[in-house]
């Protein structure tokens, strides 16, 4: 299942950055493959599940900036993407 999460990735020509290329983790932490099970990127918890318990952590705090608050979720999404481009970052 993490295998595909290797996969080389096309570069974006706005970013000047490069595509950092870190392994997964050859399995993840049950709490965090039963994120993945439910729908969360998978991608994402395979490299911070390295870790799994400041990532977790990390998960409490961010979660509910993002998908809770008076501001739409289509809106911090729209601000994020046009942040990551004027800073010519892969998002």
């Amino acid at each position: 299942m993490l295998a595909a999460m290797t996969a080389p990735r096309t570069p974006d020509p706005y970013c000047r950055l490069p595509i950092p290329r870190l392994s997964s983790v050859p399995e993840l932490d049950p709490e965090l493959q039963a994120r993945v099970d439910r729908g969360a990127d998978p991608v994402e918890h395979g490299l911070f599940g390295w870790a799994p318990e400041h990532f977790k952590r990390w998960l409490a705090f961010e979660t509910p900036l993002r998908f809770k608050g008076k501001v739409e979720l289509r809106t911090k999404e729209i601000a994020r993407l046009r942040i990551a481009r004027l800073n010519e970052c892969h998002y």
